[in-house]
């Protein structure tokens, strides 16, 4: 693992192990790694963010091995991020408004559970750039979740996710021009 020189940098270095973005393969390790320098050495609240997911039962993680999952440490880390989250958003860091999406996907912290808002977030930071938030936007069109069922605009994103380096955008891309 590489020492990096800010914040942000040690969040997208944990995401691109976490969710293989940018043609990263998946290491969890890693990825913990790279959260925990970020929140060691910059206090960064997007890193602080990740951490909190490793601690987090959702019930789909595949982290189990790196940290024993605690909902009640989570939520403290989630708590703690989300002031400084929203204030990084309002900037429009697009990576800070994914992970608003993310706390009203799953009602993080002290967040109430809305798709509705979550969709929102997610939709703005995908038109920002942001990966995660084009595959996302894929799956819901592919899917119909909280969007019309539209796989022109599925291919759209997804395509858009590929193209900045989203490993699972890919084969999304083949498998429906494939059907």
């Amino acid at each position: 693992m590489k020492t990096v020189n800010d914040g942000l940098s040690a969040y997208i270095m944990g995401r691109n192990y976490y969710s293989q973005e940018n043609n990263y393969e998946q290491n969890y390790q890693y990825s913990y790694d790279y959260y925990k320098q970020g929140v060691d050495k910059f206090n960064d609240p997007r890193c602080l963010y990740g951490l909190a997911m490793f601690y987090y039962d959702d019930g789909e993680s595949e982290s189990e091995n790196i940290v024993p999952k605690d909902n009640q440490y989570a939520n403290k880390l989630f708590l703690k991020a989300y002031p400084r989250l929203a204030a990084l958003a309002k900037e429009s860091d697009m990576y800070s408004i994914f992970i608003l999406g993310a706390y009203y996907n799953y009602g993080l912290g002290n967040v109430k559970k809305s798709f509705s808002t979550a969709l929102k977030y997610i939709k703005k930071a995908a038109d920002l750039g942001h990966q995660g938030a084009l595959y996302d936007m894929g799956r819901f069109y592919e899917i119909g979740r909280g969007v019309e069922k539209d796989i022109k605009k599925a291919t759209f994103y997804y395509k858009r996710a590929a193209t900045l380096g989203k490993l699972q955008a890919t084969s999304k891309v083949a498998n429906i021009l494939n059907k």
